[in-house]
């Protein structure tokens, strides 16, 4: 099938934040939901030239022990496009010049600003060990509609689990999450369990017939429901970048979790 029929009907902006330094939510350049680690670069000071390097911070959640969040400073670029694709240099700092075996792999093609409504992050590289990241296609099918999905809209990494967010044809929303290993999971009926083939913990939930709405202050909500419960998915503005995963249940709180990385895409102009 050709890229342009793939692509989103209507423009897509894409901001990406996270908690690095502090409990304050940063711009990210880019991160990565790995089958066994979250992975986040920061967005350098400045705007990455194309012969330039740039010092930024880079983040590493393991989804085993997700507690300890290491830390590092990396340096970023210079940038090499191919085939398709954008690999930045990203090595340690003060290490030796190559970016051989130290690089971000992203699509030149699947892109927000490109007629997608998400950018691919294909793979972080170190020392020739590539992290493939996950990304749900488009055209993809929902099992509940059996109509094709429209692209994802928003992804976030919790302590706890990482939260996929996919518009449907039909104007409503899939919502799948991923439990690390050893986490609490979410409650959930027998038709919406589902089994992940990317995560190391092969645990998830799939919910279908989402709704999005606005709020007064320039933020989204995603609510989903699940037989008695109830998902909210939260995202900030811009201004007031923030998102959380929260499950009501009766009337009672049952889970309330802030996304440490996140992703939010929207139609040009929202």
């Amino acid at each position: 099938m050709l890229a342009a029929s793939m692509a989103a009907a209507q423009p897509y902006v894409q901001h990406d934040f996270g908690q690095i330094a502090s409990a304050a939510y940063r711009p990210l350049f880019a991160w990565c939901d790995g089958p066994d680690r979250v992975v986040a670069v920061s967005s350098p000071a400045k705007l990455l030239g194309p012969n330039e390097t740039v010092a930024v911070s880079l983040a590493s959640l393991t989804k085993s022990a997700p507690e300890r969040v290491n830390i590092a400073r990396y340096q970023l670029g210079p940038a090499d496009g191919a085939a398709g694709s954008v690999y930045y240099g990203l090595r340690p700092f003060g290490s030796a010049a190559s970016t051989e075996g130290n690089f971000l792999h992203v699509s030149n093609i699947q892109r927000a600003d490109g007629g997608y409504t998400f950018t691919h992050v294909v793979a972080v590289t170190s020392n020739g060990q590539a992290l493939e990241c996950r990304y749900f296609t488009v055209n993809e099918a929902d099992p509940a509609s059996g109509g094709p999905t429209e692209g994802s809209v928003f992804a976030g990494a919790s302590a706890k689990r990482s939260v996929w967010i996919q518009r449907l044809p039909n104007g409503r929303y899939m919502y799948r999450s991923f439990d690390y290993v050893g986490s609490e999971r979410l409650p959930e009926t027998s038709e919406s369990r589902v089994s992940g083939d990317f995560d190391t913990s092969k645990r998830g939930i799939r919910l279908s017939n989402g709704i999005r709405t606005k709020t007064s202050a320039g933020g989204l909500v995603y609510q989903f429901r699940n037989g008695g419960y109830t998902y909210r998915v939260e995202v900030g503005s811009t201004a007031r970048p923030f998102a959380r995963v929260t499950v009501t249940s009766n009337g009672r709180t049952l889970l309330s979790e802030p996304f440490r990385f996140y992703s939010d895409s929207r139609p040009r102009g929202e």
